[in-house]
């Protein structure tokens, strides 16, 4: 196998955890199954279904290691150990309690995976002279994997009149939580939902150069004038009938509107898989 995987710690520094010539992947435990928690009420002498629980993954990958020389092997298991070990002990200084690293893998077939994890201990089988096996255990903070990079769509929305239409098609496993931008002059923004849910932005972009960024989860508005000055957060004027909403699985349209104005518009959104490959 020649997946290339590497881990970078909170603090942006990449470690290879594959080294050509020296260390290689040799399997994964947890990396492809998923586990969810049916939640189940009491009612009538039967019980009815009310959610899902989705516990955080936890997964082992296993590395064989190969060296020249005993020291050497010794050598490249402290470099691995140390780019895990940054985040724990940040964590435990205080320096910065969510310290999590992202673990990414490549796969000799194509296609990268990537998720958000801490780090949960290394033990040894070995060493054996040059040879020795390294597992590395780490716990997600999600079941799920994110997959490739950012997906995105464009539309434009002229004189309030001629809706934008941004199409997209979220191939993976999950919901996914889009994120807008809109650059233009506006009164009253709207963003329409497939399921006909809309998001009402409730106030005017005066200028053509004004961009409005609207994150779903969290849920968050910002507004920086011009394009250039510092982001206003506008989350309020949201109002209490507007829906930050995921963009559900498969095919589908959110659609642009506005009192008037004319605005450009653009749609990003994150795959998230249950297993590699997939």
């Amino acid at each position: 196998m020649s997946e290339t995987i590497r881990y970078t710690n909170s603090a942006g520094t990449a470690q290879a955890l594959t080294i050509a010539g020296t260390v290689k992947y040799r399997h994964g435990e947890g990396i492809d199954t998923w586990q969810v928690e049916p939640l189940w009420e009491a009612a009538q002498g039967s019980h009815t279904l009310s959610g899902y629980g989705m516990p955080r993954r936890r997964f082992t990958l296993t590395f064989a290691e190969k060296t020249s020389t005993y020291d050497a092997l010794r050598g490249t298991l402290t470099a691995l150990s140390a780019v895990m070990m940054y985040d724990v002990s940040r964590s435990i200084s205080g320096a910065d309690q969510d310290a999590k690293g992202t673990i990414e893998v490549v796969l000799d077939a194509g296609g990268t995976y990537s998720m958000r994890v801490a780090p949960a201990g290394i033990s040894v089988d070995g060493p054996n002279y040059r040879h020795m096996e390294v597992n590395m255990s780490f716990e997600g903070d999600s079941q799920l994997w994110r997959k490739g990079g950012v997906t995105s769509a464009a539309g434009t929305m002229t004189d309030g009149t001629i809706a934008g239409a941004l199409a997209f098609n979220n191939a993976g496993d999950y919901h996914a939580w889009p994120r807008f931008t809109l650059t233009g002059a506006a009164g009253t923004p709207v963003l329409t939902y497939p399921n006909a849910r809309t998001l009402t932005v409730g106030t005017v972009m005066a200028g053509a150069l004004d961009v409005l960024r609207i994150y779903t989860d969290p849920p968050l508005i910002e507004y920086v004038a011009g394009g250039t000055a510092a982001a206003v957060r506008w989350t309020g004027y949201a109002g209490t009938a507007s829906h930050f909403e995921p963009l559900p699985i498969g095919a589908g349209t959110v659609t642009l509107t506005a009192a008037s104005g004319t605005l450009t518009a653009s749609m990003e959104w994150d795959t998230y898989v249950a297993g590699l490959g997939r």
